[in-house]
């Protein structure tokens, strides 16, 4: 058998991946316990947003915007991807279609998250990244239709194209990645500063043309509803009128976690919140004394500031998975014992994350 020097280097991560996908497969096997007659694929395919996800791949946007939640609030990368899989592959339908984009974005994220921490520490931390990104209890996400694969898949590939001073790429990547999701526009900023810094030791101007790329996805979404149903800010519209999506400046979640330390409750979601907080704070210190690139602090300060001071309970684990440049980090200041203390923690929590969503499909970790 060949000895692990001699597989190439994705065979670790891919293995990784695979490994935290078979533990959200089996929490979500167990949760039928709880709910018998509860089909295992509902925990992947019907969980919270991804029916608005599935409804657009399947209908498209409203011409107008309904009186009831709509899917106009969410963005269009993620169905698209869905709809052009099912129409490719025979047999398959947009359900199975969004799971299957999920996977492979999954799996294509893991590598280039391997690939970040190789540039700045070595393969064994590369290695620790994978295990800690993969079984981070977020992760979950990443087993459902749901858009932080492909998010993050974009993400990770322009970090790394502008660490290499690929400007055009890595702003081609930003400006697709900007359709995924109403955060994607902190790809733009990124690429921006990167492109600014740049300009600032060097008087090289021609990479801060590529900038108004790395925002095309965003502005062609605006400009879309625009058409489509007169408002371009329709998406926000939805978003604050029927989940109340807002800002104030992180006074909710001040006061949700510090109200939570005082007086505990008896509510998963607020509880979840908190140790998300927490978990920032102490993996934004870590990330800090690795001493990254800047593009990856201001990537992870931009990714995290929309539900830090959303009004909302929108500080969820999986919107800690989004800030990967925290386990770059972490994996470069953990030993394997360390890492592999946390990593089965982590895949505990993940199978009761599992767990809890099969039966109920109500939290929101």
């Amino acid at each position: 058998m060949p000895t692990r020097r001699t597989l190439p280097w994705f065979a670790f991560p891919l293995g990784a991946f695979v490994a935290s996908r078979l533990v959200t497969v089996l929490g979500a096997f167990c949760a039928r316990y709880f709910a018998p007659g509860n089909a295992v694929a509902r925990a992947f395919t019907e969980t919270w947003d991804a029916g608005f996800y599935i409804t657009i791949a399947e209908d498209g946007y409203p011409s107008t915007v309904p009186e009831a939640p709509s899917v106009v609030g969410f963005f269009p990368l993620y169905p698209l991807l869905a709809r052009a899989v099912a129409a490719v592959v025979p047999g398959v339908e947009v359900p199975g279609a969004g799971l299957l984009v999920t996977l492979l974005a999954g799996a294509g994220a893991t590598l280039l998250v391997w690939q970040l921490a190789n540039r700045t520490f070595d393969r064994q931390a590369a290695d620790r990244a994978a295990l800690l990104f993969c079984f981070f209890p977020g992760s979950y996400a990443l087993s459902m239709v749901y858009t932080e694969g492909v998010f993050i898949l974009c993400a990770a590939a322009c970090l790394l194209l502008l660490e290499q001073r690929r400007w055009w790429p890595a702003a081609l990547v930003a400006g697709v990645g900007s359709a995924a999701r109403p955060t994607g526009f902190v790809l733009a900023l990124t690429c921006a500063f990167a492109a600014g810094v740049h300009w600032r030791r060097t008087r090289e101007w021609k990479p801060l043309l590529a900038v108004p790329l790395a925002a095309a996805g965003f502005v062609a979404f605006l400009v879309y509803l625009q058409l489509r149903v007169g408002d371009w800010m329709a998406y926000r519209r939805v978003q604050e009128r029927w989940w109340e999506q807002g800002v104030d400046l992180g006074a909710t979640t001040l006061r949700r976690t510090f109200g939570f330390l005082l007086e505990p409750k008896d509510d998963f979601n607020v509880a979840v919140s908190v140790v998300a907080f927490f978990t920032i704070l102490v993996l934004g210190w870590v990330l800090v004394r690795t001493r990254p690139p800047g593009v990856r602090v201001v990537y992870t300060a931009a990714v995290l500031a929309p539900v830090l001071l959303s009004t909302t309970n929108t500080l969820t684990a999986r919107s800690v998975l989004s800030a990967f440049p925290l386990f770059v980090g972490l994996a470069g200041r953990l030993r394997w014992e360390w890492t592999a203390m946390l990593v089965g923690l982590f895949g505990g929590i993940l199978a009761v994350f599992m767990l809890l969503i099969g039966p109920t499909l109500v939290i929101t970790p």
